[in-house]
């Protein structure tokens, strides 16, 4: 098959699917009416064959029922209180050489012997970093991002 032949074909297919695309547009949009009901929706009160007993507030306010959960006044003197404190020195990343490391401790730059918020920095290794503060010496490890 020729190409002359294929675009008269596909020519031909084209306005057969416009004729078609314009005869739904413009045909007859009106749906046939169906002949099945429309369900109604009705409210229907219900009624009991026994009366409604009358409560005895005074009665169940006599009884030691404990603490209501459901209060929440004074609720805060009763709870512990505990706070986060945020650590004072912050590793954010290790620079390793072994001629010369450093580390980025609370967004500084910092090498061995530096002084940072009161502590010396002792040794830095390729994944922690050890601190001195008065005699006590503690390690710093990178923080996993959480987010």
């Amino acid at each position: 098959m020729d190409t002359n032949n294929r675009q008269k074909i596909i020519y031909v297919l084209f306005v057969l699917a416009v004729i078609w695309g314009v005869y739904n547009i413009t045909g007859d949009s009106k749906k046939p009416a169906s002949n099945t009901p429309r369900p109604v929706a009705r409210a229907n009160a219900v009624v009991s064959s026994t009366p409604a007993k009358n409560i005895d507030i005074q009665k169940y306010e006599s009884l030691d029922w404990g603490r209501d959960p459901f209060y929440r006044g004074r609720q805060q003197e009763y709870r512990p209180v505990t706070t986060k404190t945020r650590p004072a020195w912050r590793l954010g990343g290790i620079l390793f050489n072994k001629n010369n490391p450093s580390a980025i401790i609370n967004k500084k730059i910092v090498r061995g012997g530096d002084m940072i918020n009161g502590a010396r920095v002792v040794q830095i290794d390729k994944e922690t970093v050890t601190l001195d503060k008065e005699g006590l010496q503690f390690t710093l490890t990178i923080e996993k991002d959480r987010s």
